[in-house]
């Protein structure tokens, strides 16, 4: 049985000019880590950057000053960052979005959702915070 493509479209809204940042572009046959990054990785023609950080931030080798300088310094783009990562309720890895985003500057938060349930249903665990460039 086959659907209608229109049928799973979403009616929030529409986005145009999104850009693909090829494999070779960003990621040079293996991923980088974070603190070889540096402005000439993350260049994009766009003027609205969305970053997107899924379950990266958590990670125990990820400090995050390499991307954080990068996104600090740059005044010509307006950028959202997008923080995704399962809901940790300890207070190390659970507390490492947040601290990410104070170290942003310019940057406003803008949506913060922090959910876990034990439900034996249907358990899940998530984390998001939003943040854009005060420019934006």
């Amino acid at each position: 049985a086959s659907q209608n493509n229109s049928e799973n479209k979403s009616s929030v809204g529409s986005v145009s000019g999104l850009t693909k940042a090829e494999q070779p572009q960003i990621l040079p046959n293996h991923c980088k880590k974070d603190n070889q990054i540096n402005k000439d990785d993350i260049n994009p023609e766009s003027t609205t950057v969305i970053h997107l950080f899924s379950n990266v931030i958590d990670l125990d080798d990820f400090d995050g000053n390499a991307v954080l300088s990068v996104l600090n310094e740059d005044k010509s783009h307006n950028n959202i960052i997008v923080c995704v990562s399962p809901y940790y309720q300890e207070a190390t890895r659970g507390k490492r979005i947040k601290e990410f985003g104070d170290k942003l500057q310019g940057y406003s938060l803008v949506y913060k959702l922090e959910k876990h349930t034990d439900d034996w249903d249907k358990p899940y665990s998530c984390q998001i915070y939003i943040f854009v460039s005060s420019y934006y």
